[in-house]
């Protein structure tokens, strides 16, 4: 098949260009491109107490923050540990939060840490250089359980404790995002207590101990979890709007699978926030006493793979770019989203740090893909599906999320003559079916705010979302184009590097951008304080009732 990737010059220079020795302050900075219409952080003063009721959209499935990557976690996890950096979620730049300094080595394999002296876990145990190292070490040696945080650490050969505030974190090649990872929650460190607890306990929420403003108090599979506020608590990271202890005195977190009982429950005052408020709900929230508050996901939008693996159909790169042509961005975004989620417009969303606009690349013409279709031996038959040697132009897709999207791409591609037929399944379905390689398409969606994120779904050694073949000479340069950003530690230079991996991807129609994901979620106008993190996960430490 041919996959050629155009420019192949320019960006074989590029890689070669990819210098090794930059100054590690380069290194702690990104750039990040944010969206319009994100409302995405509240002003006002709050008042002390309280218990502030949250309807999730889902289980949490394991409450701890070191095994899952589930938003429904995250939002609870990150209230109950702290990590060594913060991202600042406008800048994309690190700042303080546990460690008070810290510095790379020209390659980006070792990285010095000074902690704040004094904190403590919510056991009353120090979280010192040791602490962090326990912790570390015991991520790597489980990666079937602590997947995302153990990627983080890709490379670790060790962490070195200097003094009980001084340690160095090494790896066997340079890891750029490491930082990105060190603000995560799936880094937030977790103590000796919760290191000696099974992992299937912790789960459940049994022994987890951090060092954060809230300590778990219960959690309910399929009902509920309660966090309450910690006494004494005083290293809250440089982004925060205030110091000390959290303002509210618990958070109770609902699980709500239906869209419309959370909306429901905020307008009826049974929930003071609720989470993942539809498109349709959105206008009904705006105004009387309620407010949407929204954060466009970093990471890999929401989107769909050609597997080409599989699907012989889409080997041809004329029929993959006529998908392309076939995709109306802006019409998906006008007509079944609202204007909360803006457009996609990469690959990657627009707050991500490397973010690349490639909007000259997404124009949509129905008309010039009729056209490839017609030389590629598709001819339109008489229901308006376009045949090929007695076969229809049919294609399948796998998915589990924004099912609207999905459901609004099948009309686009029908209108050239394609029938696309959706498979929709659970999220635990998805893995299982997406390895299976019986789809000709397969969807893509995966949070993170860092350009690596493109290596984790596009890479060959990772999800390899495409089924890029590895002998294609194609797939080698763009592997090397993915292998650079991740080495280089100048910013600048991986942030060109990183649009040169959206482009080769659109350019070969690897992939096909459809939907910025962005959290919204419907706030009672008698609570202040909530923002969102670089994740895009929200945050209750600030956060109160109105005086």
């Amino acid at each position: 098949m041919s996959t050629s990737p155009q420019r192949s010059g320019r960006r074989g220079a590029r890689i070669a260009a990819v210098s090794f020795a930059a100054s590690s302050a380069l290194l702690l900075a990104a750039c990040s491109g944010g969206s319009s219409s994100d409302a995405s952080s509240q002003s006002g003063t709050a008042r002390e107490g309280g218990d502030l009721k949250i309807a999730i959209d889902s289980d949490p499935i394991c409450i701890d923050p070191s095994q899952t990557n589930l938003i429904a976690s995250a939002v609870i996890g990150r209230q109950v540990v702290d990590s060594l950096v913060e991202q600042n979620s406008e800048t994309g730049e690190f700042e303080p939060w546990l460690a008070t300094e810290w510095s790379a080595n020209a390659d980006g394999t070792s990285y010095d840490f000074t902690l704040k002296d004094g904190v403590s876990f919510s056991d009353g145990t120090p979280l010192d250089s040791t602490a962090v190292k326990n912790f570390f070490d015991q991520l790597v040696a489980s990666p079937g359980k602590t997947a995302t945080a153990a990627g983080y650490l890709a490379g670790y050969t060790g962490t070195t404790v200097v003094d009980p505030t001084h340690f160095t974190v090494a790896f066997s090649a340079p890891n750029a995002p490491f930082l990105m990872g060190a603000s995560s929650a799936s880094l937030g460190i977790l103590g000796e207590t919760t290191l000696k607890t099974s992992f299937e306990d912790r789960c459940r929420g049994i022994g987890i101990v951090g060092s954060g403003p809230f300590v778990l108090d219960d959690y309910t599979a399929g009902e509920s979890a309660k966090i309450t506020a910690r006494e004494g608590y005083d290293w809250a990271p440089a982004g925060a709007a205030h110091t000390g202890r959290a303002h509210l005195d618990s958070v109770t977190y609902l699980v709500s699978t239906e869209p419309s009982v959370r909306s429901g429950g905020l307008k009826s005052g049974q929930v003071d926030v609720a989470t993942t408020i539809q498109s349709q709900d959105e206008q009904a929230l705006t105004g009387g006493g309620f407010s949407i508050l929204s954060r466009t996901n970093p990471g890999v939008l929401i989107g769909a793979a050609p597997d080409l693996s599989h699907s012989v159909i889409l080997q041809d790169p004329q029929v993959r770019k006529a998908l392309q042509l076939a995709i109306d961005q802006q019409d998906i975004a006008d007509t079944v989203l609202t204007p909360t989620y803006g457009t996609a417009r990469s690959v990657l969303g627009d707050t991500t740090p490397g973010f690349a606009d490639e909007s000259a690349e997404l124009t949509p013409n129905k008309e010039e893909a009729g056209t490839l279709l017609d030389d590629a031996g598709w001819k339109l038959g008489s229901d308006g599906i376009r045949e090929k040697d007695g076969k229809k132009l049919s294609l399948s897709i796998l998915y589990f999320y924004q099912v609207n999207v999905y459901e609004y791409l099948q009309q686009q591609l029908r209108a050239v003559g394609i029938d696309l037929q959706l498979n929709q399944v659970t999220s635990s379905e998805f893995t299982p079916a997406f390895n299976t390689h019986e789809y000709d398409l397969r969807s893509f969606s995966f949070s993170r705010p860092d350009p690596d994120i493109l290596r984790t779904v596009f890479g060959q050694a990772n999800l390899n979302s495409a089924g890029l073949d590895p002998a294609d000479p194609a797939t080698v340069e763009f592997e090397g184009l993915l292998a650079a950003q991740r080495e280089t530690t100048d910013q600048s230079q991986r942030n060109e590097v990183a649009s040169d991996i959206q482009s080769t991807l659109l350019e070969n129609n690897w992939a096909y951008p459809l939907s910025q994901l962005v959290q919204v979620i419907g706030v009672s106008d008698n609570v202040t304080g909530l923002r969102f993190d670089s994740f895009s996960r929200f945050l209750v430490y600030d956060a109160g009732f109105s005086e």
